[in-house]
């Protein structure tokens, strides 16, 4: 995901600095609930709860001028995900 949006990086940092960035949680939501449209609603929350941990990783990566690699950000998310995942 991270090599995908790096590929769009001058484009990307036009839509944030437009203000326009939310246009991204949209889109994350809208996919992420096609790809789970037949989870219960509790499971539904919990997708949202890491859409939204997902694009706010985005937005960090867009405020520091996507500095980090793919790979690096990559690292760094899956850090937060438990051992056993």
């Amino acid at each position: 995901m991270f090599q995908h949006y790096y590929d769009y990086k001058r484009k990307l940092l036009l839509i944030h600095k437009a203000g326009l960035t939310h246009i991204i949680l949209d889109t994350l939501n809208e996919t992420f609930s096609e790809i789970h449209a037949d989870i219960t609603k509790k499971e539904r929350f919990a997708t949202y709860y890491h859409t939204g941990g997902i694009y706010n990783s985005f937005l960090l990566w867009f405020e520091g001028g996507m500095t980090e690699t793919p790979a690096e950000m990559a690292g760094i998310v899956m850090f937060f995900f438990s051992k056993d995942f």
